[in-house]
C-alpha cells in the first residue's frame, strides 16, 4: 500500500475533495437486494450506464427470478437479462426476465427494443448485455460480456485491457433470491485521447453508439476504474453545474468527469489534463503538459493536479494515479490552514510550494503538484 495519504503529503483539501459518485448518484432500487458479498469490490462506475431501473417499486414485479450471470431458470434459445419497461427520463424502469437470445456478439453494435416487459429487450447474445443510454428510446449500444463482481476473479473473467464494473447499484430482489452482484466487462482507456488501453482503437467507432472514455477517481480501496461508456451531452463541459439527483460518471462531455468538492455543494463538470511535476524549483508545468493542458480543454487558469491525489489514501493505485489530473483553480477553493474548523485561505498554487522532504514526502506532492512515490518498502 502506498503512503500518499500518510501524514503531509496529503493536508487539509486533498482528504476532503469527494468525487461526485461517492455520493450515491446512480441509480438505487427502492426494494434493495444488492448482494452483500460483492460490496467490498464495488467499482467507481457505479451504475452510471445502466442504472435504468432508478424508483423501482416492489409493485413492479420480476419477470423472472432467473440469474443472468449463470444464465438458468429460461428456457431453451432463452437468455436471462434485463427488460426496459420505460426510459422515461429520471425515472426509467425495468426488470429482470427471459427473452428471445440475440445474435450480437461482445463488441457488436446493439439496440434495445421498445420499452415494455414484452418488447424491451436487447439483441446480444446470451451471457451479453446491451451499454447504452437509458434514458433514450431504443438505444443503440454495444454487447458488453457479464461479469461477477462477487467472484475475486471478476477481472481475470475479462479480457486483456478490460475491468469489470458494477451494472447496477443492487439489483431487484422483490421477488425469489436477490441477483448476484452482476458487472459487465468494458475496455479501459485514457480519457485523453479516447483511446483503448488494449491498441484497439478508440473508444467507439460506430456514430449510431457513441461512446467515450470517462472515469472518476476512487474513494474506495479499490482502483480507480477509467473504462468506456456511452458518450455524455457534448455540451457538458469544464464548470457545467450539474444536479446532484442525476449524475455519473458519464454525465459530462468526453474529457470531463463529474466532481463535488467537500467546499461546494454543486457537482460540476471539471476537465481531465496530463499533469506535470511542478513545484517551486519547476513551476512551468502547474497548467499541466500540452496537448493536454488545463488551457488546452477549455480550462485557463486552472492547475492540473495529480489523480492520485483526488483518490482516498487507501486507494489501490493505478496507471491513472500519475498518468492523469484534473483541472482545479486553486483560487476558487478554500481550506482550514490554521486547524480552527473554518475554511478560510485558498489553496496554495503549485509553483509556489517547496519540496521539503524529496526522499518521501514533500509539501507539493500534499497538494497534488506530483506524481506519488512508489511503496514504501
Amino acid at each position: 500500500m502506498s503512503d500518499r495519504g500518510a501524514g503531509p503529503r496529503r493536508p487539509g483539501p486533498g482528504g476532503r475533495i469527494v468525487p461526485a459518485l461517492a455520493l450515491g448518484l446512480a441509480g438505487v432500487y427502492a426494494c434493495g437486494g444488492s448482494d452483500d458479498r460483492a460490496d467490498a469490490r464495488r467499482r467507481t462506475v457505479d451504475g452510471v450506464v445502466l442504472a435504468d431501473a432508478r424508483d423501482l417499486s416492489c409493485e413492479v414485479q420480476l419477470l423472472s427470478s432467473c440469474n443472468m450471470l449463470t444464465q438458468t431458470g429460461c428456457d431453451a434459445g432463452e437468455k436471462c437479462s434485463w427488460v426496459r419497461t420505460s426510459t422515461e427520463p429520471g425515472a426509467a424502469r425495468g426488470t429482470l426476465g427471459c427473452h428471445s437470445a440475440g445474435s450480437g456478439l461482445e463488441g457488436a453494435t446493439c439496440q434495445w427494443g421498445a420499452s415494455s416487459p414484452w418488447t424491451g429487450r436487447d439483441d446480444c447474445a446470451r451471457g451479453l448485455l446491451c451499454l447504452a443510454d437509458p434514458e433514450v428510446e431504443q438505444a443503440a449500444g454495444v454487447c458488453a460480456r457479464l461479469c461477477d463482481l462477487a467472484d475475486s476473479e471478476a477481472a481475470a473473467s475479462c479480457g486483456v485491457g478490460q475491468t469489470c464494473v458494477v451494472a447496477r447499484d443492487g439489483w431487484p430482489s422483490c421477488v425469489g433470491d436477490p441477483m448476484p452482484a452482476a458487472g459487465v466487462c468494458v475496455p479501459e482507456c485514457n480519457p485523453l485521447t479516447d483511446l483503448r488501453r488494449d491498441g484497439l482503437g478508440p473508444c467507439t467507432v460506430d456514430p449510431a453508439a457513441p461512446a467515450a472514455c470517462y472515469g472518476v477517481p476512487s474513494r474506495a480501496s479499490t482502483a480507480s476504474d477509467v473504462t468506456c461508456l456511452p458518450a455524455g451531452p457534448a455540451s457538458h463541459q469544464h464548470g457545467w453545474r450539474l444536479s446532484r439527483g442525476v449524475s455519473g460518471a458519464n454525465a459530462c462531455a468526453p474529457g470531463f468527469v463529474p466532481i463535488s468538492f467537500a467546499d461546494s455543494d454543486e457537482v460540476v463538470c471539471v476537465a481531465t489534463c496530463q499533469p506535470a511535476d511542478t513545484h517551486v524549483g519547476a513551476p512551468g508545468g502547474a497548467g499541466g503538459a500540452s496537448p493536454s493542458a488545463c488551457s488546452d480543454r477549455g480550462a485557463a487558469g486552472a492547475e492540473c493536479r495529480f489523480w492520485w491525489w483526488f483518490e482516498a489514501p487507501d486507494t489501490e493505485p493505478s496507471w491513472a494515479g500519475n498518468e492523469l489530473g484534473l483541472c482545479v483553480d486553486p483560487a476558487t477553493h478554500r481550506w482550514d490552514r490554521d486547524g480552527d474548523g473554518v475554511d478560510e485561505s485558498a489553496w496554495p498554487r503549485c509553483a509556489d510550494l517547496p519540496v521539503d522532504a524529496p526522499e518521501r514526502v514533500d509539501t507539493a506532492a500534499g497538494w497534488g503538484c506530483r506524481p506519488a512515490l512508489p511503496p514504501a518498502p
